[in-house]
């Protein structure tokens, strides 16, 4: 991986569980990491929202950064005001050198 690539900042957020006064449970999102990554904008994908007639177009992220053994599909990023879902973590070369997230944008 080439250092000079990795030029935006992100934020691995991971979900924490807390309970409320009544016994409820709440999700929140907490810091993991904030790290230098390179952010590659996918061609968004159109379609149908469920149970709606109104087409939108969902804008799809390929992200690479240095390894990390902790990012899951559980997750999610934060990326210049947007929150992204992840949706694979892959390492595509086996070699622990590099982490490659591909995400979708929340709407």
């Amino acid at each position: 991986m080439q250092a000079g690539k990795l030029r935006q900042r992100i934020t691995i957020e991971q979900a924490t569980e807390t309970q409320d006064g009544f016994g409820a449970t709440l999700q929140s999102w907490s810091t993991l990491a904030t790290v230098w990554a390179e952010v590659l904008t996918d061609m968004g994908t159109e379609g149908f929202a469920p149970d709606s007639a109104v087409e939108r177009t969902v804008q799809t992220y390929t992200i690479n950064l240095r390894h990390r053994s902790d990012v899951t599909t559980k997750m999610q990023v934060r990326y210049d005001g947007r929150t992204l879902d992840i949706e694979n973590v892959f390492d595509p070369t086996g070699r622990r050198r590099t982490l490659v997230l591909k995400c979708k944008e929340r709407r």
